[in-house]
């Protein structure tokens, strides 16, 4: 069984070409089987979140990867409830903080499929001033 383009395909003849008696390209012959199964089993969660670069405006945060039944295909970084941006490696840098402020960041992993793994622990950061 093999799934191209969301499409499941079952090998019905296999062949191979034998050197002096057949050309050597000779097909192998597929059958339709209908659609792949719809991928419903979420990421797990991200864990190990920490802080790993400090600024008085940003925070640079690094966790370690989750791992899916298909593939993982990003990460959405949030800060409390909003989402503060995506990415495609287990690391982001947050912009924009304002000083002496606190927040709190999660993670949550997310398939091709659009399925999102529960978020991570979160990690309390307070903004510090600069000087």
């Amino acid at each position: 069984m093999v799934t191209y383009q969301g499409q499941d395909y079952k090998c019905t003849f296999a062949h191979t070409s034998l050197v002096g008696w057949e050309p050597p390209n000779v097909p192998t012959l597929w059958q339709l089987q209908g659609p792949s199964a719809p991928d419903t089993i979420p990421p797990t969660s991200p864990t190990n979140l920490r802080e790993v670069g400090i600024s008085s405006s940003s925070v640079s945060l690094t966790w370690s990867a989750s791992t899916d039944n298909i593939a993982v295909q990003e990460y959405l970084v949030y800060n409390g409830d909003t989402l503060a941006g995506t990415s495609s490696t287990t690391s982001y840098t947050v912009t924009g903080l304002l000083p002496n402020t606190t927040y709190s960041f999660t993670i949550q992993a997310k398939d091709a499929a659009g399925n999102v793994s529960p978020p991570s622990a979160s990690i309390i950061h307070l903004a510090h001033l600069s000087f």
